[in-house]
């Protein structure tokens, strides 16, 4: 079974009611800070300089805009920008996740 099975069927099997109460309440705090970030930072110069870079349109809506883009135009823009790594993951090279743990990946 590859990991993307296994994180998928566990994934699946968590039932809400069985989380813990912390931590629902910081993964509620996590979203909120993700939203208010980015919606505070949404008129930023920088932020408008890359709407401008990816001005298209599309299905995908921008986050804290009205306004619509295509998200394959948008990555192939933003990656053709030196420095930037969108929709790209960083590499950790010096961390193994192991498939049948049950914690985190294992770093260092």
């Amino acid at each position: 079974m590859s990991i993307a099975a296994i994180l998928a069927e566990r994934i699946a099997s968590v039932q809400f009611d069985a989380l813990p109460e912390e931590a629902v309440h910081w993964a509620r705090v996590a979203v909120l800070n993700t939203v208010g970030c980015t919606l505070a930072g949404a008129n930023e110069p920088r932020a408008r300089i890359v709407g401008r870079v990816i001005a298209s349109s599309g299905p995908s809506l921008v986050f804290g805009t009205s306004r619509r883009v295509a998200r394959a135009t948008v990555s192939a823009k933003l990656r053709s920008v030196p420095g930037c790594r969108a929709f790209t993951p960083p590499r950790i090279p010096q961390c193994r996740w192991r498939a049948h743990s049950t914690s985190a990946p294992k770093c260092g």
